[in-house]
């Protein structure tokens, strides 16, 4: 009855995961369904590429718009924005007069597709105040977005929408279905420990010591988000998670604590291998021991996809269960952008942790 209850309430956490940080969620059912009335986006309302950001009004805005909240500051607003990746973030801001009534931001990084390295924006914080929400300003939005996201060297966009977003974004956005991110829960072996090399909170490492050990584990993209050692251990910096790194001979893991509803859990949030090896059994389950005892915490999430990993840890969460679609989805802009097909795509990939 133990195992059983605290497996409903994993998979309710999960539930919890899945909504957090999704990139539309301001748009309301309401608005997607057409019930609103109508409002003409306005002579006066212009949409442009703001050049510097006011993070804390913008913060502010964000509240304001989404509709269960937005769990961030200022601070997270200008690493993500700015910190987060190799290149700033682009802030396609709705303006009315001198004030922001709404915005996309598209946050580049480096895709792997068909062997060369591509530019696609992370599409995050896509909102319209809520006085000035209307479908004909969203499709103008959307539109300009495309239009501007082009002008500025993205071969792409890429998300992965909540429920209220799937039926906003493909029809707006015109972007494709890639996979369905899997969820699955579990309980670490306890006694796992061969291989290990490090087991750590990154806050707790230095720089110059984690670059390098982290370079034959970022060699292959696999289709996917193109690591260095300094732009994943900038990644691994956010301000909202204190994420741990865990290293064994073949791989490294990447994972976080989470507590939901009073339920603390263990989130492994990526696996990479050593020189695009598949990862074995028995160096995954070490790694996820290692994450678990980091973490103080047996119970464990996982929320991606990795074909690199010779078996996936856990037990699948059946999809009828799945609270939201985790389904990655992109829109290319260019030819360079059309072949994205990632072998792998797990939560340190995009904006959630």
């Amino acid at each position: 009855m133990l195992v059983k209850r605290r497996t409903r309430d994993v998979l309710a956490a999960a539930h919890d995961i899945a909504l957090v940080r999704s990139p539309d969620i301001a748009l309301t059912a309401e608005t997607a369904g057409g019930t609103q009335t109508p409002r003409a986006a306005g002579d006066d309302v212009r949409i442009c590429i703001e050049p510097a950001t006011d993070m804390d009004s913008t913060t502010v805005l964000l509240k304001r718009s989404f509709p269960q909240g937005y769990p961030h500051d200022s601070h997270y607003l200008q690493w993500l924005y700015h910190r987060s990746g190799n290149h700033a973030a682009i802030v396609v801001a709705v303006m009315k007069g001198d004030s922001k009534i709404g915005q996309m931001v598209l946050v580049p990084y480096e895709m792997e597709v068909d062997g060369q390295i591509r530019l696609f924006g992370l599409v995050v914080d896509f909102f319209i105040a809520p006085e000035h929400r209307s479908g004909p300003l969203t499709i103008k939005l959307c539109r300009k977005v495309v239009e501007l996201g082009t002008a500025a060297g993205l071969d792409a966009i890429y998300g992965v929408p909540n429920t209220i977003s799937m039926g906003i974004t493909p029809r707006l956005l015109k972007t494709r279905t890639i996979r369905k991110l899997g969820i699955r829960i579990g309980l670490a072996a306890p006694a796992q420990r061969r291989g290990i090399t490090l087991s750590a909170h990154v806050d707790a490492l230095r720089d110059d010591d984690v670059v390098p050990l982290l370079a034959r584990f970022v060699s292959h993209s696999a289709g996917g988000r193109k690591w260095t050692g300094a732009s994943l251990l900038r990644r691994l910096r956010s301000p909202i998670t204190r994420f741990a790194l865990h290293a064994h001979d073949d791989a490294v893991a990447v994972s976080c604590r989470h507590t939901i509803k009073g339920l603390p859990f263990t989130t492994l949030c990526g696996f990479l291998p050593a020189d695009g090896q598949t990862i074995a059994p028995a160096a995954m389950r070490a790694l996820v021991a290692a994450a678990c005892r980091t973490h103080r915490n047996p119970m464990f999430c996982y929320i991606g996809f990795n074909e690199t990993l010779g078996r996936l840890p856990g037990i699948a969460v059946p999809e009828r269960w799945h609270p939201s679609p985790v389904t990655l989805t992109t829109r290319a802009f260019t030819p360079g952008g059309e072949g994205f097909n990632p072998q792998r795509f797990e939560l340190i990939d995009y904006d959630m942790m």
